[in-house]
């Protein structure tokens, strides 16, 4: 492991700050509905949403 990096994990003294950072990374996570499950009622896909999905999958 580089010095610099090593230094920087020492300089956090509080996990706080990573711990946030995790919880922010998986409910982003959440947000990802499957293509195939992009119909399903439960997921409350909007009309634009589908329909770019389907222009950028090319659907």
């Amino acid at each position: 492991m580089p010095q610099d990096a090593v230094d920087d994990l020492i300089a956090i003294d509080d996990l706080e700050i990573p711990k946030h950072q995790l919880i922010e990374l998986q409910h982003k996570n959440q947000l990802y509905v499957n293509l195939s499950e992009i119909e399903d009622a439960d997921f409350a896909v909007g009309s634009e949403d589908k329909r770019l999905n389907r222009a950028l999958y090319g659907e």
